[in-house]
């Protein structure tokens, strides 16, 4: 099985110069505020005609457009630790309509530390939600104050799957991602919409472990450390996993939609794609073959140019930005480094560096357009955008010729004026030549000849910049 701030640029394209076809389409996010002052904010949530809900660690719910409570969890929920509290929300499909009136939650528990998935009603005639109408589907007990995981989402076979971590302290002391009779360090796989059974949920009848099977009937998927959100590809059903690591590698994991039951992704006895010397080998359950578990598509180490604790985001689908098409979003919440992941055509994955988020980014969500929102744990809640404006800031090439010499032309708005600047790294940039105004009249474009040879790792982005308007 191993197989903050608004940036005013106007578009960046990257090339290997080694090709006639310079430019890969790489995108260049930038990030919008769209709402502010929220506490602690863990999870957005798309919930169609209710708005897009922000789910407060604490344990307070609030509409982003408004800020307008949907309920306050803050008495259930445990305020102490950074890992615990309210942790996810899940809503229905076609949530609001009638006989679709409530919504889950996934929290730990004041009172002891443990987690809970309940359901809540919504009041009559409001999208708010009825604090006395707590259905506790599910409770797991926490042996430790971390790895609360929490993540909650409605599969495209309209299951509940729910993320758990593997239950705290360091290195999975219990082995308790690998035992399949608890539900720590899993997956979860339950059907709470369908026919429920006396426990408010039943068991869907292809769970891995389901009826007769060894292991707890409710697991889909095993060997998790603390997956700090997922989500499935909402084209293609495929199903994207940040899992968090221990001492040096963060991963991605990764399962094409229709597979994957009984997964192993090898914690504690692997961290992404390395042997954990750290693990309690055999003392409790002996360790799977590598070959018997899943391989993360994309992992990075506990470097000064990495991090140490990777934030799971989603694969836009949106149509505003077709740069970003297809590519699996995913940051770090220490260092800011954000990549694009996706398919390389070749049966694996590439993974392309891109402009860091802002620092501290605990979730990421979706709307109904597919467009992507960054959740900042201080307040924020961000847009994602591409620099390029497909009306006028297109650029293409014409080169490089037998000289390395390579002509960019970008599109432009007429009246205003734009650098253009280049950078093998998208750390830092270098402007060419001097600022050029978009003249009235037939002018569409600027062009400008780059002197590409030499260029150091055979590549080299490019990006225009609006810089003002000119008043005529």
């Amino acid at each position: 099985m191993r197989a903050a701030a608004l940036i005013s640029l106007a578009s960046v394209c990257y090339g290997t110069l080694s090709h006639a076809q310079l430019f890969d389409g790489l995108p260049e996010p930038y990030f919008i505020e769209v709402a502010g002052g929220f506490s602690r904010p863990v999870a957005l949530i798309n919930a169609g005609e209710a708005g897009m809900l922000v789910v407060e660690q604490r344990g307070r719910i609030e509409r982003m457009e408004d800020k307008a409570l949907i309920i306050d969890l803050s008495t259930k929920v445990s305020q102490g630790g950074n890992e615990r509290g309210l942790l996810g929300m899940a809503v229905p499909p076609s949530f609001g309509a009638p006989g679709k009136r409530h919504f889950y939650v996934n929290y730990t528990r004041a009172s002891d530390g443990d987690t809970v998935v309940s359901r809540f009603l919504l009041e009559e005639g409001s999208f708010q939600g009825d604090l006395a109408s707590e259905e506790i589907l599910l409770t797991i007990d926490q042996p430790f104050s971390n790895h609360n995981a929490g993540d909650m989402h409605f599969g495209p076979d309209g299951f509940l799957y729910i993320a758990t971590g593997d239950g705290g302290a360091s290195n999975d002391p219990g082995e308790e991602a690998q035992d399949l009779g608890v539900l720590l360090g899993k997956m979860l796989r339950i059907d709470v919409e369908g026919g429920n059974s006396a426990n408010g949920y039943a068991i869907p009848g292809d769970n891995p472990f389901a009826g007769s099977i060894a292991g707890r009937d409710e697991i889909w998927a095993y060997g998790l450390r603390n997956p700090w959100r997922f989500s499935f590809d909402r084209d293609t059903g495929d199903l994207w996993i940040a899992d968090v690591g221990q001492n040096r590698w963060e991963e991605v994991d990764y399962l094409p939609a229709g597979t994957g039951a009984g997964s192993n992704f090898g914690w504690d006895y692997f961290e992404a794609n390395f042997r954990n010397t750290q693990a309690n080998d055999g003392d409790l359950i002996p360790a799977p073959a590598y070959a018997e578990t899943v391989a993360p598509v994309f992992q990075y180490d506990h470097s000064a140019a990495g991090g140490f604790s990777i934030t799971g985001g989603v694969v836009y689908r949106g149509q505003t930005f077709p740069r970003m098409q297809g590519r699996y979003f995913v940051t770090d919440y220490s260092s800011g480094n954000f990549w694009a992941v996706s398919p390389d055509g070749s049966g694996g994955f590439r993974s392309d560096s891109l402009p860091k988020t802002p620092s501290g980014i605990s979730a990421f969500g979706e709307d109904s357009a597919g467009e992507v929102y960054l959740v900042d744990l201080g307040g924020q809640i961000l847009r994602l955008e591409d620099t390029i404006d497909q009306g006028h800031l297109t650029i293409s090439s014409e080169g490089p010729d037998e000289n390395g010499m390579v002509i960019v032309t970008w599109g432009v708005e007429e009246g205003a004026t734009y650098q253009l600047a280049q950078s093998n790294s998208l750390d830092s940039w270098i402007a060419i030549g001097d600022p050029m105004i978009a003249t009235r009249g037939d002018a569409r474009s600027i062009s400008v000849e780059v002197d590409t040879s030499g260029v150091p790792g055979g590549r080299m982005f490019f990006r225009a910049e609006r810089l003002e308007d000119v008043v005529n």
